[in-house]
This record gives structure tokens, C-alpha cells and sequence, in this order.
């Protein structure tokens, strides 16, 4: 991801990882998929569309979310 700077100080950012713990202890990335996605048939999973990155301001502590589709 590029190098952003935070919209409320104009600081540069850095990335941070957000972990998804929902269905085991293991960590795992933070996933996303469609508004109108169902949950498959066979496993009862949802169709992960790609993942979601965040950056956090060091000295006011925002955080932005971004999208990052799965490669084709």
C-alpha cells in the first residue's frame, strides 16, 4: 500500500494488520466479501472477495480502512 498521511494531522501512516478471530484461536486476516453474498452450500462459508488493510496515525490514533481485492 502507498504511503497515505492522516487526514486530522497530515502525519504519515502505518500500516497495522487486523486480526479476525471469530471461528478459531488462530489469527487470520481480516476478509471481506459482497453486500449480497450468501454462504456457500456445502461448508456454509461466504465467497471471500479479497482482504481489508488498515493504517493508523501514530500521534492521533485514527484508523482507515481499505479494500484489497483477491488477484484474478
Amino acid at each position: 500500500m502507498a504511503t497515505r498521511t492522516c487526514p486530522d494531522c497530515n502525519r504519515p501512516m502505518m500500516g497495522i494488520r487486523l486480526i479476525d478471530k471469530a471461528y478459531s484461536p488462530a489469527h487470520t486476516s481480516l476478509d471481506y466479501t459482497a453486500a449480497d453474498a450468501e454462504r456457500g452450500m456445502w461448508f456454509g462459508r461466504y465467497p471471500v472477495e479479497g482482504q481489508i488493510e488498515g493504517l493508523m496515525c501514530d500521534e492521533c490514533g485514527r484508523v482507515l480502512l481499505y479494500a484489497k481485492p483477491k488477484e484474478q
